[in-house]
């Protein structure tokens, strides 16, 4: 509820209806919220309200609604605090004793037969459980010593080559005619036998074979890599694609880094020149 509203901010506002005894004092009236001295765009905002009495005294008002509103809620409850410091020194005393808790320490004399089971299966189940931790303990030292008989049985293989880290001897340094021997015996233990009687020319039929494309005209000559002509395609530019291109056609490119340090002729040729703008203008 708000008071001090002005009667002119309330639109089709008749004093003489309002204060006839046929009024009905549930009406709902339409008021301006005039918050600003100067009206804004488009208006002020409008609300909906019942008008419960009007008066030239602001304070006449305010009392009004305070009996409206009738008798107002008491204040906050007192602090916890507040309330343990009423309480009597008894009270303190018998809460804080159900508060503690007490711990019995139970004697197995006093305990009852089922209670006396129950115990003597738990040690039963923590006696398997230590057997089981030995018996793993064991197998575990079997798998080592086993393990360390294969370890010495490669050595033996190698002639007698040992880590230093696992010699129970002091360490010692290997030389790299030592490193040298024991690859040597390495390689001899673990050499795979080659098939006798195939010549190196039948060998290399088992290369792969590049897929080659042809620049320029047809019979040109002038061949690069398939991998090389997708990498030219890929360029940004007709200017980096023929650099590319013509990158490629050397081969190999150590060629060219000599060619352009130490100078003299060029290597390009007409031809080679005239394929690769023949291949740019074709895309």
């Amino acid at each position: 509820m708000t008071s001090g509203i002005d009667i002119r901010h309330i639109k089709d506002f008749d004093v003489n209806n309002f204060l006839d005894e046929n009024h009905d004092p549930k009406t709902v009236y339409v008021i301006e919220w005039r918050d600003t001295v100067k009206e804004p765009l488009g208006g002020w905002k409008c609300y909906n309200a019942i008008i419960i009495d009007i008066s030239h005294s602001i304070p006449a008002l305010e009392k009004k609604l305070e009996a409206l509103e009738g008798i107002k809620s008491p204040g906050p409850s007192p602090k916890p605090e507040l309330l343990l410091i009423s309480t009597s020194h008894e009270d303190d005393i018998q809460v804080l004793h159900e508060e503690e808790e007490e711990v019995e320490i139970i004697n197995n004399n006093t305990l009852e037969p089922e209670n006396r089971e129950n115990d003597e299966n738990a040690r039963k189940k923590l006696r398997f459980s230590l057997d089981s931790d030995a018996d793993k303990k064991e197998d575990d030292t079997t798998s080592t010593l086993n393990l360390t008989g294969a370890k010495s049985s490669v050595s033996q293989q190698l002639g007698g080559f040992q880590n230093p880290s696992t010699s129970s001897e002091a360490p010692q340094f290997i030389t790299k005619e030592d490193l040298e021997k024991a690859l040597a015996k390495m390689k001899q233990y673990y050499q795979v036998p080659q098939e006798a009687g195939v010549s190196s020319s039948k060998t290399k039929k088992f290369k792969t074979k590049e897929k080659k494309v042809e620049l320029g005209y047809e019979g040109s000559n002038v061949f690069i890599t398939d991998d090389q002509w997708r990498d030219a395609k890929r360029k940004n530019s007709f200017t980096s694609m023929a650099t590319s291109l013509l990158v490629s056609t050397f081969s190999p490119k150590i060629l060219l880094i000599n060619s352009n340090y130490k100078g003299g002729k060029s290597k390009n040729t007409d031809e080679r020149l005239k394929n690769i703008k023949h291949s740019i203008q074709k895309l």
